[in-house]
């Protein structure tokens, strides 16, 4: 995978500013909203959870400002997993051109559409930063271990990209079942609520959720002033990479059948 990506990254980094740009062609802003967007989210949460609700982060102790920047790291980190699920599924029937000229890398498809998940993802996580300095104050030293605890994430939602992007052209019907999927992993996720106010007879399958610990790691080290533990982020990262191999080695296999279904 690394061979192919490194001969390829020129084409891959024109398939992420196409992805860039095509979200926002024929917009008055154009790329703009990129940050526009986020910000308006931020800005709802700001005003239901401080001024409605007066929302605290339950047993943290901390004010309703820095409860809605919780909150809104939940969604930021969502989002990026969630961009790549729903478009994975119908990423290479939208591209069949591609599919039919035999030297095309389709490998780089994937890939683009994830690193332009990860872009918006930064946008976001740079926002957060910047409201959190305004409202809340510097974050604890922890902070800089962030894109630590977001690696394993990147390279299992690269896998899952990988996987649903080949299945997607076999069973099209798929594209209809990941949206349930994906609301339900939201909410079966501490993404609005942590994890202590799950009632313990269901903590414990919130907890085997593969997203919660990704969210429980951005949420101590940016807030809470934790450190990841070494021990189970070697863990999650040499798992997440065996998961992106198996995936990345089966769409490899199902690419050479693409051309005959498509």
């Amino acid at each position: 995978m690394q061979i192919s990506v490194l001969r390829h990254r020129s084409l891959l980094w024109d398939f992420v500013r196409r992805d860039l740009a095509t979200k926002f062609r024929g917009s008055a802003l154009g790329s703009v909203w990129m940050i526009v967007t986020p910000i308006l989210t931020l800005l709802v949460y700001f005003f239901v959870f401080s001024v409605v609700f007066k929302a605290r982060w339950a047993g943290e102790g901390l004010n309703s400002k820095a409860s809605a920047l919780i909150l809104f790291s939940g969604l930021i980190t969502y989002t990026f997993f969630s961009e790549c699920f729903l478009r994975a599924p119908m990423l290479m029937r939208e591209n069949p051109n591609f599919i039919k000229k035999v030297v095309f890398p389709l490998e780089v498809l994937p890939l683009a559409i994830t690193l332009s998940a990860v872009v918006n993802a930064a946008i976001g996580y740079g926002l957060l930063l910047l409201f959190n300095l305004v409202f809340v104050g510097l974050p604890p030293l922890s902070a800089i271990a962030l894109p630590v605890v977001l690696l394993p994430m990147f390279f299992a939602v690269l896998g899952v990209t990988y996987l649903l992007a080949s299945l997607g052209v076999y069973l099209p019907d798929i594209k209809l079942l990941v949206p349930p999927i994906s609301m339900a992993i939201m909410y079966l996720s501490p993404v609005f609520y942590p994890l202590d106010m799950v009632p313990q007879i269901l903590r414990f399958a919130v907890a085997m959720n593969p997203f919660t610990p990704v969210l429980e790691n951005v949420r101590h080290v940016f807030f809470f002033g934790q450190w990841p533990d070494v021990l189970g982020m070697i863990i999650q990262l040499a798992v997440s990479i065996a998961f992106l191999c198996a995936c990345y080695w089966f769409f490899m296999k199902s690419k050479k059948g693409f051309p005959d279904v498509l």
